[in-house]
């Protein structure tokens, strides 16, 4: 397991659907983690009420056999504003 704190801003929510293509790619579990929720990266449901805003700061944690690569592509797609 690692994890990585980040703080994101200048998020679209409507791009939010590829954070869950990116992290499906992925063998490993991803947890999103805030003061207010904890969800599973992976999941429709949970990303949509993560909605994470402007200047928050999270935790994301990888756990499996590509867990670096995981953690990895979820903090590029936050922080470089990456896109499939």
């Amino acid at each position: 397991m690692i994890r990585k704190e980040i703080t994101i801003s200048d998020i679209s929510h409507k791009n939010m659907a590829d954070l869950i293509h990116i992290a499906c790619i992925f063998d490993s579990d991803i947890i999103l983690e805030n003061s207010r929720s904890r969800i599973n990266a992976k999941s429709l449901m949970g990303v949509m009420a993560f909605s994470p805003t402007d200047e928050i700061t999270m935790t994301i944690t990888a756990t499996g056999k590509d867990e670096l690569e995981a953690l990895s592509a979820i903090e590029d797609f936050f922080i470089k504003k990456i896109r499939f």
